[in-house]
């Protein structure tokens, strides 16, 4: 067993680099897993080690998930779910990550349950963060989710927080699966 101060649930790290030129069957084999962590120290150990948000190439992904859920629309905890997308101006995604990333695993949200993730995308212009819930329709977690976003990033009411549920984005785009923010 693990030494150290335990976290309420064990979560995965995981990578990916986008290819918009593949197609969505290649998405699987695209993501790779990093490791497991349930106690704070195991968190910061990974942490620590890897390239910040800020410090990685282009069309990198990092993606931090309950242990057993994978980051695809397609695992049983996320097909029925939805995600809160936050779109900023290249230079601040690391410092936005690891907010996130402390809320999220210091269980900070009123329906900690149902966050099965998230995901910081470096993009071109632009980086991209989604918060990946387990049940997309119910409004009182979107409503929840999105709250406790604004706080753990002090945003005012005038930042757009856009809102997908999974079902609807698979169906509208079923084939690219790699620009999946």
């Amino acid at each position: 067993m693990n030494s150290g101060t335990p976290l309420e649930k064990r979560y995965s790290y995981w990578y990916s680099i986008s290819d918009s030129n593949k197609k969505a069957t290649d998405y699987e084999d695209a993501i790779k897993f990093l490791g497991s962590f349930g106690t704070i120290e195991e968190f910061w150990q990974y942490y620590s080690h890897l390239k910040k948000p800020d410090d990685v190439p282009v069309n990198t992904d990092y993606h931090v998930f309950q242990e057993g859920i994978k980051p695809m629309w397609e695992d049983e905890a996320n097909k029925k779910g939805a995600r809160w997308i936050l779109r900023i101006k290249k230079g601040a995604a690391s410092v936005f990550w690891e907010e996130l990333l402390i809320n999220m695993i210091g269980e900070q949200f009123d329906v900690n349950d149902e966050i099965c993730g998230v995901v910081v995308s470096i993009r071109p212009t632009e980086d991209i963060f989604s918060i990946w819930i387990r049940t997309g329709q119910d409004l009182s977690v979107k409503n929840s989710v999105k709250e406790t976003l604004k706080k753990i990033w002090n945003l005012n009411d005038s930042v757009y927080l856009e809102y997908k549920e999974h079902p609807n984005q698979q169906r509208a785009n079923p084939r690219n699966r790699f620009n999946h923010t």
